[in-house]
């Protein structure tokens, strides 16, 4: 990410990162991990300034919000629960269209093969399944009126519009 984008994200409200993310936007306002053993891996995250979200019940710090998996495709409209699309990104998207949020930003959605945090990259076959339950999400989430744009360049997630994101921001 650019030092001009960087700049223009730290102006967005209700910003939602996923990951190690959190460690280049540290004013989000929501950090997202879907998994217990990311939390244990970095126990540092736990005391990051926003809110903390997981969907492993199996997660014992209590400053830490768990939601209740109830599937792997669409939208679930209750906020104590998440579909899971099989990846953190898709959750995000999931927590954020819950919060409220009438437009998303896509930043770093390439699912072209890479993993920006330090799990193990996923099976090269995942990212067109994944791919697919996007698409799904994208038709329910247009449905309730939630604008998603991909600001990720070259990115293989088609089923959102594309956007720049500093036209965007700047407009």
């Amino acid at each position: 990410m650019s030092q001009r984008v960087a700049s223009l994200c730290s102006r967005l409200k209700g910003a939602v990162v996923v990951n190690d993310t959190y460690r280049l936007a540290p004013w989000a306002d929501v950090l997202y991990a879907a998994d217990a053993d990311w939390w244990k891996r970095n126990p540092e995250a736990r005391s990051f300034a926003g809110i903390k979200v997981c969907a492993d019940d199996s997660l014992l710090w209590p400053e830490v919000m768990s939601l209740r998996h109830t599937g792997k495709v669409g939208y679930d409209p209750n906020p104590q629960n998440i579909r899971s699309g099989g990846n953190s990104g898709y959750q995000a998207v999931h927590v954020a269209a819950q919060a409220g949020a009438s437009r998303i930003l896509l930043c770093g959605f390439d699912m072209g093969g890479a993993h920006w945090h330090d799990a193990p990259a996923p099976a090269a076959h995942l990212f067109a399944t994944w791919i697919e339950r996007f698409e799904s999400l994208a038709e329910e989430l247009k449905a309730i009126g939630v604008e998603v744009l991909n600001c990720t360049p070259q990115s293989a997630l088609t089923c959102f519009p594309f956007a720049n994101i500093e036209d965007v921001l700047h407009g």
